[in-house]
């Protein structure tokens, strides 16, 4: 699948680090898995809050760039999720008029 990847910050933390890896893989598949996009997407959160609540005097620079990343894999995501609606309406549609066509 061909999808502009989101630029992870070189200084998140490990886990981060990972999981950033987890959503490269994800998104640089053949073939979208919308639902383990949706789990490493999920866990991504859940890690930064974590280390939000571990890490109360964290580099404001270090925030910025996870906030810019996070801001890019929402609108991909939401992208990725608009363009599979339109998919399956178009499927909706064309059968449909198929059934329409054999009456």
């Amino acid at each position: 699948m061909k999808t502009n990847i989101p630029k992870f910050s070189d200084r998140e933390p490990d886990s981060l680090r990972q999981n950033s890896d987890a959503i490269k893989s994800v998104l640089m598949a053949e073939e979208l898995d919308a639902e383990k996009l949706q789990e490493v997407v999920e866990a991504r959160e859940k890690l930064i809050v974590s280390f939000l609540q571990d890490n109360a005097a964290v580099d404001k620079t270090l925030l910025q760039e996870l906030l810019r990343t996070n801001n890019e894999l929402t609108t991909l995501v939401n992208g990725l999720k608009n363009e599979q609606q339109d998919v399956l309406v178009g499927f909706l549609r064309n059968r449909k008029a198929v059934k329409k066509y054999k009456k």
